[in-house]
């Protein structure tokens, strides 16, 4: 049996930068945080330029919205951000000035944090539309600790001025909305298999026969898909061509763990299907 996950809480992480590569600093930092101890990146939003506020002359910003699971106290994951934000040039100088990262815990489970040093849910977060807007976008019901919803509407602050696209190198988790323009762009089968058939499909001509499925992403368990892992050995090992359709994702230091919800399946050629079934029952009787 898998030992099951210990608590974790759910966290979301606003970003921006105004300063260099503003969409290569918001990449950087989500690298970094996939690699911060007992986290796993979830999601994030598309990336959203914005106008600077506070009172300061400064460039545009580039904001985006994380969310991500981890067993750290709000106060350790705080100085972790901030040890990440220093890590890529962040000089505090100025209140409300430019800078080449920022990381705010905006919301982090339903704690609420007055600190000197730490203020949680993040103070004026609901009046600032480069914060509510993505994170909207990565979380559509998310709410405040006292269960109030948030609303697009009351956000006047730091004004959306356009949409910049995936953060690089995080197209393939990056959440979008449903009249968003552009999609993210399409997972690709990996190799030379033949491309995964729909779940619900009546062709009973297809090449490729699902034998099993599993969600991974999100607030998933990786359970699922380490058990589809298992029985794809099991019919490797029977000699049985099979494929995991998309390949499944393990958080692991050095592989950020963001994605979005999504269906895997187990595969075998058609010819395969009948044998493939008889293999995995077969080994259940064994406890594999």
């Amino acid at each position: 049996m898998l030992e099951e996950q210990r608590h974790r809480t759910l966290a979301y992480i606003g970003l921006g930068s105004n300063l260099g590569d503003r969409s290569g600093n918001l990449a950087a930092a989500l690298s970094a945080i996939g690699e911060l101890p007992d986290t796993e990146g979830l999601a994030v939003s598309r990336v959203y330029e914005s106008e600077p506020w506070g009172g300061v002359e400064q460039p545009v910003y580039a904001n985006a919205v994380a969310v991500i699971s981890t067993e750290m106290r709000a106060d350790q994951l705080l100085a972790s951000l901030q040890e990440i934000e220093e890590s890529l040039g962040r000089v505090r100088t100025e209140l409300n000035g430019p800078r080449t990262i920022d990381l705010d815990i905006l919301l982090f489970g339903d704690e609420e944090w007055v600190r000197p040093d730490l203020t949680i849910p993040h103070p004026r977060m609901l009046e600032r539309a480069f914060v509510v807007v993505p994170l909207l976008e990565v979380d559509p019901n998310v709410v405040m600790p006292d269960g109030s919803p948030l609303q697009r509407e009351r956000a006047t602050l730091g004004r959306i001025t356009g949409v910049l696209g995936a953060v690089p190198g995080f197209s393939r988790v990056t959440v979008t909305s449903p009249d968003a323009a552009e999609a993210p762009e399409p997972l690709e089968f990996p190799g030379e298999f033949v491309p995964a058939v729909d779940l619900q499909s009546d062709d009973g001509d297809a090449p490729w026969v699902t034998i099993e499925s599993a969600t991974q992403g999100a607030l998933t368990s990786h359970s699922g898909a380490m058990q589809l892992q298992v029985h794809l050995g099991v019919l490797q090992s029977a000699g049985i061509t099979a494929v995991i359709d998309p390949p499944p994702m393990f958080g692991s230091p050095g592989l950020p763990y963001y994605a979005i919800p999504e269906r895997i399946r187990l595969m075998v050629p058609r010819e395969f299907a009948q044998q493939a079934r008889q293999v995995l029952a077969e080994a259940a009787t064994r406890g594999q």
